[in-house]
């Protein structure tokens, strides 16, 4: 079991500097005077907060390691059915668990980030990713330990009652961390036109998301915004500061 560890572990820093490093050195380092216009706080983020980010990510990919060993595991005893080949099993199966898969860890996200903001959850744990006020995309990972488990055992009930392919399970985690990546990047790519669009009217934003490490009392919604407006979390102001973000123009 170790050397399947020590494979996951790897896998997951490659996959870490993939999805996070890379964005990081070419939005905020190599070039930030092109993409200055898609920037969503002006601040500047404060000096020890990379390293604080890195040591807490790399907690977070130890312990995410552990968790899909014991996914690995556990397939293994039976206990959770994935299996490998895309389709294999029907691609109706597959669609099926895309959908479930996103749709139950929306809210999933929801409740259990407001419970992290409430008490004992907040002062000693949710307060750790909170220190990244103005968040870039190591931020993403920075994680107290507690939490980072709250984020991933809900690996553990998904794959009980939804078997799925081994690709799909990979494909899930890598839009998952994408979606991380956008709540964290520091920059909003996304079309002003989009806000008040048919589809986009139901979706968050990098701002949405931005906005709540600012404020911290609000916007707890990671994909569907409809969470944040049906509990009365969404902050007043997030849709003039995401069309601000906007209008401060294109980034070429």
């Amino acid at each position: 079991m170790t050397e399947i560890f020590i494979k996951i572990f790897a896998a997951g820093v490659i996959k870490y500097l993939i999805i996070f490093a890379l964005p990081y050195f070419i939005f905020w380092k190599l070039f930030p005077q092109k993409v200055k216009n898609l920037k969503i706080q002006a601040v500047e983020r404060q000096k020890p907060q990379i390293p604080l980010e890195l040591r807490y990510s790399f907690s977070t990919l130890i312990i995410q390691s552990l968790i899909f060993l014991s996914i690995y595991w556990l397939n293994e005893k039976g206990i959770f059915n994935i299996y490998a080949g895309f389709g294999s099993q029907g691609y109706l199966r597959e669609a099926a668990g895309f959908v479930i898969y996103f749709v139950v860890y929306d809210a999933y996200f929801y409740w259990s980030h407001r419970l992290l903001h409430e008490g004992w959850f907040y002062k000693k744990v949710h307060v750790v990713h909170h220190m990244s006020l103005n968040p870039t995309p190591f931020a993403s990972y920075s994680f107290h330990p507690i939490e980072a488990v709250v984020s991933l055992v809900y690996f553990y009930p998904v794959l009980y009652f939804c078997p799925m392919s081994f690709e799909l399970f990979l494909l899930l985690i890598v839009l998952t961390d994408f979606g991380n990546l956008a709540g964290h990047l520091g920059y909003d790519f996304i079309p002003k036109a989009m806000w008040k669009s048919k589809w986009g009217a139901w979706l968050t934003t990098p701002t949405h998301h931005n906005m709540h490490h600012q404020y911290s009392r609000s916007n707890f919604g990671l994909y569907w915004r409809g969470w944040d407006e049906m509990f009365k979390t969404l902050r007043s102001r997030t849709g003039q500061e995401f069309i601000r973000v906007k209008d401060q123009g294109d980034f070429l």
